[in-house]
């Protein structure tokens, strides 16, 4: 007579449990984990190339990460020129909204270039004279 509730029942139910598990994840290609209650040194050898064999190590993980760095540098590459087209933008612009008020003013007869140059509220002259400048050093004397 089959006994479920004896302790080796319990254990084999168990183990078989956990084989079936690992047959449907090997069979579905998802990465299988064995459980076992002794750790060798022949037991984990077996398990690191397994690893290598069906994962590629530290040869993919370097592919991966040099993939990671070049995204990375090709995202900050696009960012930089997305700003410098904004900015081009913009600047062309103003420097177009500049020129066509200058080119209507002049279409429009102004022929002062104090104004055209400066503004109508400006003072400036065109040429400003230059300021003698102080000498940064004074010598004390006696």
């Amino acid at each position: 007579m089959h006994n479920e509730s004896h302790p080796q029942a319990k254990a084999q139910f168990k183990t078989w449990q956990s084989c079936r598990e690992e047959l449907t994840s090997a069979q579905a290609g998802k990465r299988v984990i064995c459980i076992t209650s002794i750790l060798s040194q022949q037991i984990f050898d077996m398990i690191c190339a397994g690893d290598l064999h069906r994962y590629g190590g530290y040869s993919r993980y370097a592919d991966e990460l040099e993939a990671a760095e070049l995204h990375m540098h090709e995202d900050q590459a696009r960012m930089a020129a997305n700003t410098r087209e904004a900015i081009n933008k913009e600047t062309y612009d103003m420097l177009n909204f500049i020129w066509r008020k200058k080119e209507t003013e002049l279409l429009s007869g102004e022929r002062s270039m104090q104004k055209l140059l400066h503004g109508k509220k400006s003072n400036k002259p065109l040429i400003e004279p230059e300021k003698k400048a102080e000498p940064r050093i004074k010598l004390a004397t006696h």
